[in-house]
Order: C-alpha cells, then sequence, then structure tokens
C-alpha cells in the first residue's frame, strides 16, 4: 500500500488549506464544552446586504462534533450538544444566518432545537471500510461486475499523477462552471493535495486519449467521491464504474469508509445503490438570529 504523507483522520474540509483556495473571505469558529468541541468553518458572503455564513462550495461538509472521551453514553452526548449548541446561540456572530452541514450522522442533538435552528435532513451513500475488498466485490450485481470488467479488459485504468492532465477534462463538466468552480481554482487544489496523495485521480484511456476521470479526496478517515467528468463520445462501457471501484478499493485498503457525497438524482442514486451502498442520513442544520431571517433565507 502507497504511504500517503498525511493523516487520513485529518478533517481537510476544516483547514485554512482548503478554505483558502475556495472561498474569497472565510471565518472558523469553535465552542467548547468541558471536552467536547463543535468546529465549523463559514464561507463568509453576503446577499440584499445581509451577511451569511455557509459551507464552502464543492465542499462535503463544514461542522464536526468531537467527543474526546469515546465511553460518553448517547445521553451525555445529547446534553453535552445540546450545551454547544446552545454556546454557539449565545456568540455574537456576524451573520445573520449560519449553515452547519455535518460529516456524519452520529451527532444527536439537529432534531431538538429552538425557533433559531432549522434541520433539514440529507442523504448520501457510503459503504463502510470494515467490509472485505472481496466481499464488496461478490455483493455487486453481475451487470456491474461485468461492466467494469469490460472496462478494465477494454481500456487503461490507472492514478494520474500529474494535475493538469486531470484540470482541463474535468472542467468539462457543465455543472462544476454553473456552480462557480473555475479552471484555476482546480488547479491550484489538485497542485496542493495530489503530490502528498490526499486527492486522488484516476483515469481511463482509451488507448491514449483519456475519456473518463474520478477525483477523489481523504478527510476524517473517509474517502469522498468529489469531481468526476466522462467523455460523451469514444467512451468504453463501465469506464465510469470501474474508476468508482478504484476509488472504493483505495478507500478499503486505507481503512477508510467510502462515501458517494449524496445526490438527488435518481439515475445517481441509482448507480451509487448498485455497489451495495448504505444511506447515511446527517444533519444539515441552519442557525438564524431571529424568524424574519429565517425565513427570508429561503428565497435568497
Amino acid at each position: 500500500m502507497e504511504k500517503l504523507n498525511f493523516n487520513v483522520s485529518d478533517d481537510i474540509f476544516l483547514s485554512h488549506e482548503w478554505l483558502s483556495l475556495l472561498c474569497n473571505n472565510y471565518e472558523l469558529i469553535e465552542v467548547q464544552h468541558k471536552d467536547s468541541s463543535l468546529e465549523i468553518a463559514l464561507n463568509k458572503r453576503s446577499k440584499l446586504g445581509i451577511p451569511f455564513g455557509s459551507c464552502a462550495p464543492f465542499t462535503p461538509y463544514n461542522s464536526i462534533v468531537r467527543h474526546r472521551h469515546n465511553e460518553m453514553t448517547e445521553s451525555v452526548k445529547f446534553n453535552t450538544e445540546i450545551q454547544l449548541f446552545s454556546k454557539l446561540l449565545s456568540l455574537k456572530l456576524k451573520f445573520k444566518s449560519i449553515q452547519l452541514k455535518f460529516s456524519s450522522s452520529t451527532l444527536n442533538f439537529p432534531l431538538v432545537g429552538d425557533k433559531r435552528i432549522i434541520s433539514k435532513i440529507a442523504y448520501t451513500e457510503i459503504i463502510s471500510s470494515n467490509q472485505p475488498i472481496e466481499k464488496i466485490w461478490n455483493s455487486f450485481s453481475s451487470e456491474l461486475r461485468n461492466n467494469i470488467l469490460f472496462a478494465q479488459n477494454n481500456s487503461i485504468i490507472q492514478e494520474i499523477k500529474d494535475p493538469s492532465i486531470a484540470t482541463s477534462f474535468l472542467m468539462k463538466n457543465i455543472y462544476y462552471q454553473k456552480e462557480g468552480l473555475t479552471e484555476t481554482i482546480l488547479s491550484n487544489i489538485l497542485n496542493k493535495f495530489c503530490p502528498i496523495g490526499q486527492i486522488k485521480i484516476f483515469g481511463a484511456f482509451n488507448k491514449t486519449e483519456l475519456i473518463s476521470c474520478s477525483a477523489f479526496i481523504f478527510s476524517s478517515n473517509t474517502l469522498y467521491y468529489w469531481l468526476n467528468c466522462n467523455k460523451k463520445d469514444n467512451n468504453i462501457r463501465g469506464s465510469h464504474l470501474a474508476l468508482i471501484w478504484k476509488g472504493i478499493q483505495t478507500a478499503i485498503t486505507n481503512k477508510c469508509n467510502f462515501n458517494f457525497e449524496g445526490s438527488s438524482k435518481m439515475e445517481l442514486v441509482k448507480v451509487f445503490k448498485s455497489f451495495g451502498s448504505q444511506t447515511l442520513i446527517y444533519p444539515n442544520c441552519y442557525v438564524h438570529n431571529n424568524w424574519l431571517i429565517g425565513f427570508l433565507s429561503k428565497f435568497i
């Protein structure tokens, strides 16, 4: 197994290195209660003159609760998290509203709160790190396995070590352009994190032509399926599926969960489910300083 030059348990998405590449202005907030903490990274923005703090773009999460005593009961965790949220609400924040997008379903608190906290349920698909690779492969449908094998036999599947090869190709995905990702931003991110192995890029080649490319990111003992682009013509059946399988193998080899970084598109969820993924429910909270801001935030 290739040695990684970082700790897979690190939260890259709450780091200065990550935020400085994606946000023009950001703020890190931490509140503590006894030996537990709530850490938040906010992308500072303004609409209609109203200051908001949100999760940075192209970032799976911006909030995490850390309980440093592993033997805490669920009841103690629940009460501790209430105290953390209470302390957060007592802060004199510069924002009228902040978004708290959490990294897992381990949070006990978010569906309980007052009028200033609006909690929504979000979904993603994961493959747990405690499964052997062979078991995961055998759980696939015969159609999925055949598609992956076809791609492996008819294309070249390999890691892309040179980020410049992947940058322009990934930016052909129109969705990323519409959401504000630029080639310069992506190039800076890949050049920063690919050399240490924190971002892994895999590509499928038809002879020498790149036809499918996927980027994955390690953070907090999880490998996230981050970016993907597929060439519409001259493609090979199953090439994008073979890249996902490569990402899953990389996650399991490094004892990490694999997170598909969920989608509301049914056709994508169907693909994720075909890999035997489990649905993970996680909280997406919005904290407002008054009910009017909470109402207006639905429209701006």
